[in-house]
């Protein structure tokens, strides 16, 4: 049994969208169906309106937890370098105080 495959592209869904609500389209909306994804299973870059809706979804959830995990691991470090500051200050004023 050969696989099927949804061609359900998100360039097809803001075309189909655009008939239905008998106007334009966000402008905003149409800039990021042309921006472009890296594919790691291709190995390429593809336009968002290129892929499948279901793709564009998951892709934007994993683009989502990667900002994530960057901004804790951005956060963490603030906190810890703030934390050493602060050390290094209290030393400073506990050695001046001897």
């Amino acid at each position: 049994m050969k696989k099927q495959i949804n061609k359900y592209s998100f360039g097809k869904y803001l075309e189909h969208l655009k008939i239905d609500i008998n106007r334009k389209l966000p402008s905003d909306i149409l800039e990021f169906s042309n921006k472009k994804y890296y594919s790691q299973s291709k190995k390429q870059l593809i336009k968002y309106k290129d892929m499948d809706l279901i793709h564009v979804i998951r892709a934007l959830l994993k683009e989502n937890e990667t900002f994530r995990q960057r901004e804790y691991a951005f956060l963490k470090r603030h906190y810890d370098l703030k934390n050493e500051v602060i050390n290094l200050m209290q030393r400073g004023n506990s050695e001046s105080n001897l």
